[in-house]
């Protein structure tokens, strides 16, 4: 299944769904009548869009904008859950980012149609018109997780008022150097007026800044018995992370030796957490040195670490912060990427 849906109630627009499914790699679907076998149906609109509201991050309606709110209204739940939506005439003229521009990617999802149509994209969010940067796109555009959500208006706000908003980030997780983007200043000896945002990998803000922006750069390496549940798993993760203060949303990965591929566990905590689960080949694990090796791991799997080894691994013998915690069944080492 793709990422993206497009939805169209005309013949007309059907030919322009059809072009823009090919064009960005998305699921057509149109009413009985004008659907074709390779395209999904649908008899009443609302019914098709409450199914595909979790199971796409973006829509694409070619329709009439209160058609497509009326439909969506009942499913909001805010900008950090909504899919992104885009709302477009049957000729291909306007692509109007509707829901979830910024950290959902309506506005870039906007301007991509319209150039496939060769139109216009319609965006209206107020710190695009004023060329200025969002804090929730900076958020988006690097993959790093806004908490709280509720603090982003403050932030943007400051910058369409002119105010400064001072960045933390010691590590330069932004990639900013000393070139900041207008509106953002480095946050050095004091913050002075204006809010405060801090990059961090820690679940509080030592700052106690505004917002906190969680870069995904911590993986968890997994080792665990056969058939361990995902309750476990989740667990010994959940423990650990709120032990050392570290966010679970700067969890990037789980990690194991390919020979726990199939563990359905794993597979479950990983989609619990929402992150990718990355299996290594087992032979990459022979003759790593680790803090923790185990005789017990190597007589039964060959190698002397899998957690702590995985870990190290995956990110380049990077730091490792935490190493081999262990549960019953399942063991647990934490380490950070650059």
């Amino acid at each position: 299944m793709s990422e993206r849906a497009v939805f169209a109630l005309t013949a007309q627009g059907a030919k322009l769904a059809r072009s823009l499914g090919s064009g960005l790699a998305a699921d057509v679907y149109l009413p009985r009548n004008l659907a074709g076998p390779e395209e999904s149906s649908f008899a009443h609109l609302k019914d098709a869009v409450n199914q595909a509201w979790t199971a796409y991050t973006q829509l694409i309606f070619i329709a009439a904008s209160g058609i497509v709110v009326r439909t969506i209204a009942p499913l909001l739940q805010g900008k950090d859950r909504d899919p992104a939506v885009v709302v477009l005439d049957q000729q291909g003229h306007f692509a109007v980012s509707l829901i979830s521009g910024h950290l959902g990617g309506a506005n870039d999802l906007a301007r991509k149609v319209a150039a496939l149509t060769q139109g216009e994209a319609v965006i209206t969010t107020a710190t695009d018109c004023q060329g200025l940067t969002a804090i929730d796109q900076i958020a988006r555009n690097l993959n790093m997780l806004p908490q709280p959500v509720t603090a982003i208006k403050k932030i943007n706000s400051a910058l369409l008022e002119n105010r400064p908003v001072h960045i933390l980030d010691p590590e330069d997780r932004l990639g900013w150097g000393t070139c900041f983007p207008p509106g953002y200043v480095p946050a050095e000896t004091g913050v002075g007026p204006g809010p405060l945002v801090e990059v961090s990998w820690q679940a509080d803000s030592p700052a106690r800044a505004d917002l906190v922006l969680h870069p995904r750069c911590l993986v968890a390496g997994m080792g665990c018995n056969t058939q361990t549940s995902s309750l476990e798993i989740l667990e010994l993760i959940r423990s650990v992370f709120a032990q050392h203060n570290l966010a679970l949303a700067s969890c990037r990965c789980l990690v194991s030796t390919s020979k726990k591929a199939e563990e359905t566990g794993l597979h479950q905590a990983a989609t619990e957490l929402g992150v990718e689960f990355i299996c290594i080949p087992h032979h990459r694990l022979q003759n790593i040195i680790v803090p923790n090796p185990s005789a017990t791991v190597h007589k039964h799997m060959g190698v002397s670490s899998i957690c702590e080894a995985t870990a190290l691994l995956h990110t380049n013998f990077g730091r490792l912060l935490i190493p081999k915690t262990k549960s019953t069944n399942a063991t647990l080492a934490v380490s950070l990427l650059p």
